[in-house]
C-alpha cells in the first residue's frame, strides 16, 4: 500500500489560512516582541517560512502550524540578535494615585498595567500566558505550539499566573472594601 502524503490544494487555501488567522498572529506577534518591537516585521518573516514550507504543511491545524512558525522566527531573531527584552518603566509610576479617578479611567489604567506587566514576564511564561488566558488557545495546540508536554505548558500557566497576579497585586490599587 503506497505511502499517502498531503498535498496542500493549492496556494488559495494557504491564503484562506493567512486571512483567517491573520489577527492572532499580529496579537501573538505583539506580545512576543515587547513595547519596543516590530510586530508587523516578525509575521512577515513568519509568512514567508510558511510560504516556503506550505508544500510540507501535513494539513492539520494550520493555526498551530503558523503560530509555531511564528514563534520560531521569534526565537532565531531574539538567538541573532542576543536580543535582551527590557520591560518598559512601570505604568504606576506615570499615574498620580492623589487624584480622582473615575471608575472608567481606573479600568483603563489597571488594563494597560495588566498588559505592561504581561510584557514583563520572562519569554517562556509569557508565551504559555498569551496564548491560553489571552488568545484562549486549547491547552492541547498551545502545547504544540511551543513544543513542550501538556505538563510543562500547564506548569508554566500555573507560575505565570502567580507572578503576575504578584506583579499586579504590588502596582494595581484594590479597594479592599468593595463588594
Amino acid at each position: 500500500m503506497p505511502t499517502r502524503t498531503y498535498a496542500p490544494a493549492a496556494a488559495d487555501s494557504l491564503e484562506s489560512a493567512v486571512r483567517r488567522e491573520l489577527p492572532i498572529l499580529y496579537r501573538f506577534a505583539t506580545r512576543l516582541t515587547g513595547p519596543r518591537g516590530n510586530p508587523e516585521d516578525l509575521v512577515g518573516r513568519a509568512l514567508l517560512q510558511c510560504a516556503k514550507g506550505w508544500d510540507r504543511f501535513d494539513g492539520q491545524n494550520a493555526r498551530a502550524w503558523m503560530l509555531k512558525v511564528l514563534r520560531n522566527e521569534h526565537l532565531q531573531e531574539v538567538r541573532r540578535k542576543s536580543l535582551v527584552l527590557e520591560p518598559p518603566e512601570a505604568m504606576a509610576n506615570a499615574v498620580c494615585h492623589h487624584m480622582p479617578v473615575s471608575a472608567q479611567a481606573m479600568r483603563r489604567i489597571a488594563l494597560e498595567q495588566i498588559n505592561e506587566e504581561i510584557g514583563n514576564l520572562p519569554l517562556e511564561f509569557r508565551e504559555a500566558l498569551v496564548l491560553c488566558d489571552v488568545e484562549e488557545v486549547p491547552y492541547k495546540e498551545a502545547a504544540t505550539i511551543l513544543d513542550i508536554p501538556l505538563g510543562t505548558l500547564s506548569s508554566r500557566l500555573h507560575r505565570a499566573r502567580h507572578m503576575l497576579r504578584n506583579a499586579l497585586a504590588e502596582t494595581i490599587p484594590i479597594d479592599t472594601e468593595a463588594p
